[in-house]
């Protein structure tokens, strides 16, 4: 019985730690996707930004470029002007602008954009530990090599926005957490 106990509270303190001191470590074997501070920051900023365009923090066009990760797709879920394209052309004059942040060279919007670039994901696994790092890995949730891997996006604000928010308001937020 006292085992059983003992296990019932290690088993209730690992899910409080979980849940809450170590929600956003990517060595988590639950946390296959951690969605960062910084994308708060980023739809914090796209509200602040719509709020200053059109008047309501939802109203602002946005476009996204495709392969857009299943946490910002649900990030963005209060969006209704929201569009998802596979390649960012000349013509797209959308209020904001996300692309993945490797293809930030590639990016040629119809205006004039600003971007701030910020990590919103990382994601980690545990193929290629040797015993030794597994071990302690599976312990201590430590791994000295392998780090994880980072999704970043750039959030582009159109400049004439961007210079009148800047005007009367903090300039764009979002920069890496």
């Amino acid at each position: 019985a006292a085992l059983l106990v003992w296990g019932g509270m290690v088993s209730i303190g690992q899910s409080a730690s979980l849940t809450s001191s170590r929600a956003t470590n990517p060595y988590e074997p639950l946390n296959r996707s951690v969605g960062l501070e910084s994308l708060t920051h980023l739809v914090t900023t796209i509200k602040e930004v719509s709020t200053f365009s059109t008047g309501d923090p939802a109203l602002a066009t946005i476009t996204v470029q495709n392969p857009a990760s299943p946490v910002l797709v649900w990030a963005l879920r209060d969006f209704p002007h929201i569009t998802y394209v596979d390649h960012i052309s000349p013509s797209i004059d959308s209020d904001m602008v996300i692309t993945p942040r490797n293809d930030a060279a590639s990016v040629t919007p119809g205006a004039d954009y600003i971007g701030q670039d910020t990590v919103i994901v990382r994601v980690w696994t545990a193929s290629d530990l040797s015993l030794d790092q597994t071990a302690r890995w599976f312990l201590y949730r430590i791994v000295d090599s392998h780090p994880p891997q980072e999704l970043g996006v750039i959030l582009w604000v159109r400049s004439e926005i961007y210079q009148l928010q800047q005007g009367t308001a903090s300039p764009v937020s979002g920069g890496d957490d």
